[in-house]
């Protein structure tokens, strides 16, 4: 029983770090959650006792918004009609884009990271209760800090926008890690040799 619950102990141990690092979200997550903020800021215009009308005028490539948007407006408590066009939202993304920085490296021979921007620029119009539309451009920016290996995991093939030019990874920083192991082995088979010779 005792060396169970160390075993268990010892597998909890090196298992907890792995289950508690936070997965990196995907670069169409991240944006979906600017058109949730986008959507917080046209709920706030709304009045909850009307039903709006939900223009989209964007491009067909950023069609995938529209259902998000429309769901992040209910949850928001705006009334949303599929037929009365009489209170109309107008909604335009202009840019959604993700670039990434050059890659670096945090420690001597650790992996490579890459900062990593994504951009959601739009504007949305609302009517007002005085009868005048209300109109703002919205400018969301996140950046962060991403493995390079895991550029391709968090890009969607499908949607050309979630898609950045993958940085390679600098030609002699990648020489480095063969010539110290080279240096590593060469080294321990000459003190192997000169020890066991005195």
């Amino acid at each position: 029983m005792k060396k169970f619950v160390q075993i268990i102990f010892t597998i909890g141990v090196f298992l907890l770090p792995a289950l508690s690092s936070a997965q990196t979200p995907s670069n169409l997550d991240v944006l979906l959650k600017e058109v949730n903020e986008s959507a917080k800021e046209i709920a706030v215009k709304c009045d909850t006792s009307k039903s709006y009308f939900l223009e989209f005028n964007s491009p067909s490539e950023y069609g995938v918004f529209k259902i998000h948007l429309l769901a992040a407006l209910k949850n928001a408590n705006v009334k949303i009609s599929l037929t009365s066009k009489k209170n109309r939202i107008a909604y335009a993304i202009e840019k959604a884009a993700v670039g990434y920085g050059q890659p670096f490296r945090e420690n001597f021979l650790g992996d490579f990271f890459v900062k990593r921007t994504i951009i959601l620029s739009g504007s949305f119009a609302v009517p007002s209760e005085s009868g005048n539309i209300d109109s703002r451009n919205f400018f969301f920016a996140k950046r962060d800090v991403v493995p390079l290996e895991s550029l391709k995991k968090l890009e969607s093939y499908s949607l050309k926008f979630t898609q950045g030019e993958i940085p390679e990874p600098p030609f002699f920083a990648s020489l480095y890690e063969p010539l110290i192991a080279l240096g590593a082995v060469i080294i321990s088979i000459y003190l192997l040799f000169s020890v066991r010779s005195k």
